[in-house]
């Protein structure tokens, strides 16, 4: 059934509070007594309505009785429990009905890893977006907010853990072994935010002090025997609840804060009010099994999950259309905590990197929605980079547009006007307007509601006479329908000497931001006039500084000219871009000459620009390593008109090893001059050490295997998993690399989180037939494809490498949609998420496009597919 955001109203009841008993008999049966007073909502204006309940497949309903009557009358039709409008006669504010339903689940059996699951031997809850009502039949739905009380009872020995949402009330032990708990959460919210937690578990705990002296119990729970690999989080932690303090004057509101890790999780984490469930492998980490790549994301995860407790669960979202609200805006935030614990640059960078390399491929493909989709089928399938990571674009463009006082005071009276409420984008966007001034009306019609990426196509003007220069700025917009963005576009220009010229419109425009090079674009055509010293003989803009807008830029830079941007520009992020942009010429060339059977060429001007990154200073290790790093292939892929990944990984490679044989010699002395200290430290300049080492072994790789004995020392002599992983990521390519890949899935094949790196590892060689390594692995007794871990580090990887995965494409793709087909049985949540591996269909070459088209077709013949799954590979079809 598709749901439309135009067909939203509020539900007829409301719970305001309610008490939940849970009793733990095993793992495959807990029962769930659950009791509530039923009132009208005053938010609706319908009386005499059913009651609907939504109840999950798995719920075995043992009774419902209403004012201590039990009822039989009801109807159950798909996730809808139905109670006539008859029984709730009389029921008012003042009237309330007393509700009291007892229920069984089992958690063994429920391998969709939504409501209460058993992960290894604990169990779990994961109730976003709709999983809490595969727990006991309830109102859920996000605007649905509701005071919880929860006692847990079980065995003292087989579940000494047992967590809820909340502050611990009661804590008693009982006859025949068994022991109960009960925790109060005395903010409302939605059923989504609930969390149970039970099991065996190893603790870490540590206390913060809030700003105004309360006392906060840090808990951080993980599976015995990965207690060493807490401690970071833990630290992170208390930084994110520090942050949020200093940045955005939020305090944490509860008496305790739990952390718990799970080895079973469809997504990254979970912010439940006050019990966040991470995925093990955004929570775990220690020199021996995770990389610097690990430590950061897992800094950046608690961030997230912490900044959502005030934009997402303190203030929620009213329906599930809403959810770039909380996501979007957290997502944001969780930037803003990584750029200042680390490099705001090198955050940057990795951030458009993934808007280009993902984002923008989603919406140019056959899925692509706004940020505020108007209708779904399973709105599982929104969360998507769209959501999340262009949602934060769309805040960080509001931040940039009003600046740090007005965006911070915005937050402010955002939370304050609709605390303990559940509200639309329309209500923050407002928050944000009232405060600044400024009118984002335009702003929020078209960045919230209109699907794909805008290209801004700029052309220049020159005028030495009247010492005057223009910039011509077009709107190219995605579809016919669509309206002008409101949108900054930061700029700079830089003459012929070097030096950043002030801006100043020839004009008297009004563009109030112009001392901080902020333009406001808002026309379909809009050109800018900007006076010049005397003695100007040459302008090059420096367009869209920072990124400051998901757009896609048409402007015909000359080699020239970013060369001296990569020199002179005063904005560092542009001066990344324009490296970038070198390679992306340079390679595009090389692929054009591939596709005319001529001659792969770089032009020696190319080449000479990167023997200038070998002579830097300690501070900029970091960002000489970003700049050696070519494009990635799909980046490149969206200046092609047709996506022949495997022809355009043919062309980097090329580029990758001309560089490699004409500064062969510097890079190896870089390379050995590289020393981060031992023991292992995750500090700035032992990581940008680290980061650099790794980007110039992959160059010497390029040069056959001359240089594979690095590769070995690398691998064996380090003290930790980045330099190992990154010498296990091309020890696969080489035939000598055999004995490296047996020592590492010898050594951590009872490791999951480490055999994931196995898994990634193998999935992203860059050998023709990776596929016989992906279905080798896939036969190892420590791959559980029930586990979505590992299908992400196994499937999920192959189709992303996508140089090697779309050449041999009949066989790939048909293994790719038949495991589609086996995991969606069990998990469709997890087989749609992996599904959107292929949502680049619309861009493939004619030849493989039908391949693939034929190979989804034969399975969505199959009546069995979820609609979820079916909501994702039905538009494939159609391109």
């Amino acid at each position: 059934m598709t749901v439309h955001l135009d067909d939203y109203k509020p539900h007829p009841y409301s719970i305001p509070h309610v008490n939940l008993n849970f009793t733990i008999h095993s793992h495959e049966k807990v029962t769930v007594k659950s009791e509530f007073k039923l009132i009208p909502n005053k938010a609706s204006t319908e009386q005499n309505q059913d009651l609907v309940f939504q109840v999950g497949d798995n719920v075995e309903i043992n009774s419902i009785k209403i004012d201590d009557k039990e009822l039989t009358d009801y109807q159950i039709n798909e996730d809808d429990l139905t109670i006539p409008a008859s029984y709730l006669t009389g029921i008012s504010a003042e009237n309330s009905l007393n509700f009291e339903i007892h229920n069984t689940i089992n958690p063994q059996t429920n391998k969709t890893l939504e409501g209460l699951y058993k992960s290894n031997d604990i169990l779990v809850t994961q109730c976003e977006s709709e999983g809490f009502r595969r727990i006991t039949p309830f109102i859920d739905r996000p605007d649905s907010l509701t005071d919880f009380t929860v006692t847990i009872t079980a065995d003292r020995d087989k579940f000494p853990v047992i967590i809820s949402n909340g502050n611990k009330i009661a804590d008693e032990n009982l006859p025949d072994n068994l022991h109960t708990k009960t925790y109060r959460d005395p903010f409302p919210k939605p059923g989504y935010l609930f969390a149970l937690v039970a099991g065996r578990f190893d603790l870490v705990e540590d206390t913060f002090t809030t700003r105004s002296g309360r006392p906060v119990t840090l808990q951080l729970y993980s599976e015995p025997g990965d207690k060493k690999r807490s401690y970071h989080g833990i630290e992170s932690l208390k930084k994110a609840m520090k942050w949020d303090e200093d940045r955005f004057d939020l305090e944490y509101d509860l008496d305790l804060y739990c952390i718990v890790s799970a080895n079973d999780f469809n997504s990254g984490a979970m912010e439940n009010k006050g019990l966040n469930i991470f995925n093990s492998s955004c929570i775990l980490v220690d020199p021996e099994s995770g990389t610097d790549g690990d430590y950061h994301s897992v800094e950046a995860v608690v961030g997230h999950e912490y900044s959502h407790n005030w934009t997402g669960n303190r203030v929620t979202c009213r329906d599930w259309f809403q959810i770039t609200l909380k996501e979007g805006l957290t997502n944001y935030r969780e930037r803003e905590f990584s750029s200042d614990m680390n490099s705001r640059l090198i955050q940057r960078i990795s951030d458009v990197r993934y808007i280009k390399e993902r984002q923008f491929m989603e919406d140019a493909g056959p899925n692509c929605h706004p940020i505020r989709p108007r209708q779904y089928e399973a709105i599982d399938n929104f969360y998507t980079s769209t959501i999340y990571y262009k949602g934060a674009e769309v805040i960080g463009m509001i931040h940039t547009l009003i600046g740090e006082e007005n965006f911070k005071n915005g937050i402010s009276l955002y939370i304050k006007r609709h605390d303990g409420q559940a509200v639309t984008t329309d209500e923050f966007v407002q928050a944000m307007q009232d405060t600044s001034g400024l009118d984002l009306t335009q702003f929020k019609n078209t960045w919230y509601e209109q699907a794909g990426t805008p290209k801004l196509a700029i052309t220049e003007n020159l005028d030495l006479q009247s010492l005057t220069y223009t910039l011509n700025i077009e709107q190219i917009l995605a579809f016919k329908d669509h309206k002008p963005y409101h949108m900054p576009f930061l700029v700079g220009l830089i003459d012929q000497n070097g030096n950043e010229i002030k801006l100043e419109l020839a004009n008297n425009s009004e563009q109030k931001d112009l001392d901080r090079g902020l333009l406001h674009l808002r026309e379909l055509k809009e050109s800018f006039t900007f006076k010049l010293p005397t003695g100007t003989t040459k302008v090059v803009p420096s367009l869209l500084r920072d990124f400051c807008a998901p757009v896609i830029l048409q402007y015909q830079h000359n080699e020239p000219n970013l060369i001296h941007l990569m020199k002179y520009d005063t904005n560092e992020f542009n001066r990344y871009q324009a490296s970038q942009e070198i390679a992306t010429i340079a390679i595009n060339k090389i692929i054009d000459n591939l596709e005319r059977d001529q001659k792969s060429e770089i032009d020696d001007t190319t080449l000479e620009i990167y023997g200038g990154f070998f002579d830097f200073s300690p501070d900029q290790t970091e960002l000489i390593a970003q700049m050696l790093i070519l494009p990635p292939i799909r980046t490149i892929a969206q200046h092609r008109a047709t996506h022949d990944y495997p022809k355009i990984k043919s062309a980097r490679d090329y580029m990758l090893k001309a560089i490699a044989q004409k500064y062969e010699k510097q890079i190896l002395e870089t390379y050995l001059n590289q020393n981060p200290a031992k023991p292992y430290r995750y500090t700035a300049e032992d990581s940008a050490q680290r980061s650099l080492k790794g980007v110039l072994l992959n160059y010497l790789a390029k040069l056959d295997d001359k240089y594979f004995h690095l590769i070995k020392e690398q691998y064996y002599n380090s003290d930790n998993m980045t330099e190992q992983f990154q010498a296990l990521r091309l020890a696969v390519d080489f035939s000598q690399g055999q004995e490296i890949k047996e020592h590492f899935l010898d050594r951590w094949k009872s490791d999951q989180l480490v055999f994931n790196k196995y898994l990634v590892a193998i999935s992203y060689s860059e050998k023709e037939d990776t596929l016989n390594e992906v279905l080798k692995a896939e036969q190892h007794p420590s791959f559980n494809i029930e586990n979505p871990n590992n299908v992400y580090s196994l499937y999920s990887a192959f189709a992303g490498n996508v140089g090697v995965f779309h050449l041999n494409a009949q066989e790939n793709y048909r293994f790719y949609v038949d495991r589609l087909a086996k995991i969606d049985k069990f998990n469709s949540k997890l087989a749609t998420n992996i599904a959107k591996q292929l949502d680049i269909i619309n861009k493939l070459p004619e030849q493989n496009r039908n391949i693939l088209k034929t190979e989804i077709s034969r399975i969505t013949t199959d009546q069995n597919l979820s609609k979820i799954l079916l909501e994702v590979l039905n538009p494939l079809l159609k391109v």
